[in-house]
């Protein structure tokens, strides 16, 4: 360890004060502004894969180039991470707040001491809390703490987050058209930013094909090779306004973001100027602070473009249209990806009695099993999510997916549910369903968001079902609650066709019977027999961007459209 991080770990005044840091803003300090930001972009790029895996060979080159050999080589034996996303973020994000652009050098050897700072910055984001006093808040203070690093570092595919998006603005906004709280999503998201939807989304795309060849990009010593320059869509047939909007929107040079974090002064945790604006403008070039926050902004800038857009007393009535949108595309999305005889999927279901009352979402007949599932696309605050504190936290999950009996959300509709299916005196009947031989029951909550695959989640979210249920006998067995982000059930979908979805619930059960852990954390007997698939539902439609993609921006009839390969030809050839 250098010695002076080890003054810094144990630095404190005399009057106990922990100075550490005011230690790491002093350090971070003594670099220029727009040269750190350039330097975190270029790291998060050698530390990733397009795949969205860590590159562990690349951080192993790093560690060596930024420690004295002595200490580079403890770091790599020790195998903890020195480089991270989460980090990398949360050091631009300090250059803004604290550094101008006068600074020293950092190319002199073992980049001037930066990798000391970047090491303080780790030490930094550890936060800690007090234990919570109720189980409930024990939970919501396990999330709160692994949030923000699970969001910054987990591993997560950036198609499937496009394909989702591009899916559900392609094939199920229009046919709600006439439908109560309908919005217009692409006629609202051009008034509102001067480029169309699609081609939006084609340029985001277009952007992120500059990286795809990043095994190639990691050899190169030219710094432009890690960004996308401002001529990289000349060659397409995008009117040249349109690409100055597109860049206007997703984009901000260093004076533009360190005023945002100024006015805003964002905690730790919370990196929404970058989700805001994804590509740091700069000497021509346009750098991605991260290339998954990059992709994320196909499936977020549509929404929150609107959102922002709209007169505020409409925005409940488009975050109720956008639900039904994801509704409809989880329906389509377990339609298509099941057998009818493993698993039958009914959609919508009513009750016999009352064919206007719903009793779930979807429900999926296994055997003698039925999985009772909710869709929840609530987006959750800034504040719930990064502010450490575990009681913000708990009351945005208490109110959006737990809900109270007056407002019943998740828990408490299927809740419900179970209730009026599995009671022992005159159960209710499902309208075209035959539950006679159903002896188990599954609740299941999606979220859209991925806090649903937070580590906690589905423990906290099963801890509120069970006392609902307490003291309760029923006709039918209830097993725990489960919880699934849209992207867990995306990567699940690929085994639906021969695989229970009962039965894989029961696996990933036995195998953390607390619930504690996210879904593709926890060895699952059931999917490990079957190897390692992709999800096919998701890849035939990456087919239909590719094919979008090409048209928008003019691209060659024979230039390659496959997205889901990543074998896309560059805008710009």
């Amino acid at each position: 360890m250098p010695p002076e991080l080890l003054t810094y770990i144990v630095a404190k005044d005399l009057t106990g004060k922990d100075t550490k840091r005011d230690e790491f803003i002093e350090r971070l300090k003594r670099f220029p502004r727009s040269m750190v930001i350039r330097l975190c972009s270029v790291l998060n790029l050698l530390l990733s894969k397009w795949s969205g895996d860590y590159d562990f060979d690349s951080h192993a080159k790093l560690a060596r180039s930024f420690f004295p050999p002595p200490i580079a080589e403890r770091i790599i034996k020790s195998g903890r991470l020195a480089f991270h996303r989460h980090q990398l973020l949360y050091v631009a994000q300090e250059a803004l707040r604290h550094c101008d652009e006068n600074g020293r050098d950092i190319t002199t050897p073992y980049w001037g001491g930066f990798g000391v700072v970047l090491l303080m910055a780790s030490e930094l984001l550890y936060m800690p809390l007090p234990k919570g006093e109720t189980k409930s808040e024990e939970w919501a203070r396990k999330i709160c703490l692994l949030l923000p690093d699970m969001e910054a570092n987990g591993v997560q595919s950036y198609l499937l987050k496009i394909v989702r998006s591009y899916v559900m603005t392609s094939q199920f906004i229009e046919p709600l058209r006439g439908k109560p709280n309908f919005f217009d999503l692409a006629a609202v998201f051009e008034a509102a930013t001067g480029v169309p939807l699609e081609v939006y989304q084609a340029l985001i795309f277009g952007a992120m094909t500059r990286f795809i060849k990043l095994d190639d990009i990691k050899k190169s010593n030219d710094l432009a090779s890690f960004a996308v320059p401002a001529t990289w869509f000349r060659s397409t047939t995008v009117p040249p306004a349109q690409i100055e909007k597109f860049f206007e929107y997703v984009s901000a040079n260093a004076d533009a973001l360190a005023a945002v974090v100024n006015e805003k002064k964002p905690v730790a945790n919370d990196f929404t100027i970058f989700r805001n604006k994804p590509l740091f403008a700069d000497i021509g070039y346009f750098f991605p602070l991260d290339v998954a926050i990059l992709a994320e902004k196909f499936d977020s800038g549509p929404f929150w473009r609107v959102h922002e857009h709209i007169a505020p007393e409409d925005r409940g009535r488009f975050h109720s249209f956008w639900g039904n949108v994801f509704e409809e595309y989880i329906n389509w999305l377990l339609r298509q990806c099941v057998d009818g005889k493993d698993n039958q999927f009914y959609p919508n279901p009513k009750y016999a009695a009352r064919p206007t009352e719903q009793v779930c979402d979807g429900i999926m007949l296994c055997g003698r099993s039925a999985v009772l599932i909710e869709y929840k696309s609530s987006t959750f605050t800034v504040a719930a999510k990064y502010s450490g504190n575990p009681q913000e936290l708990e009351n945005e999950l208490r109110k959006k997916l737990v809900g109270t009996s007056e407002s019943r959300k998740g828990v408490y509709q299927l809740a419900d549910a179970v209730e009026k299916l599995c009671r022992q005196e005159n159960p209710d009947k499902i309208e075209g369903i035959d539950m006679t031989q159903v002896s188990t029951v599954f609740p299941l909550i999606i979220t859209r968001d991925d806090l649903g695959s937070a580590l906690g989640t589905n423990a906290f979210l099963n801890l509120h079902f069970q006392d609902l249920l307490k003291g309760k006998r029923y006709s039918r067995s209830v097993t725990p609650m489960f919880c699934l982000s849209a992207d867990d059930l995306e990567k699940l979908s690929a085994y639906l066709p021969d695989c229970a979805l009962a039965e894989v619930l029961s696996a990933r059960y036995k195998r953390d019977k607390v619930l504690q852990s996210s879904f593709w954390l926890v060895e699952n007997s059931v999917l490990k027999k079957k190897g390692e698939r992709k999800p096919t539902v998701l890849v035939g439609a990456s087919g239909k961007l590719g094919r979008m993609m090409a048209e928008r921006l003019g691209l060659k009839d024979d230039a390659p459209q496959k997205v889901e390969s990543g074998a896309t030809t560059s805008p710009a050839e």
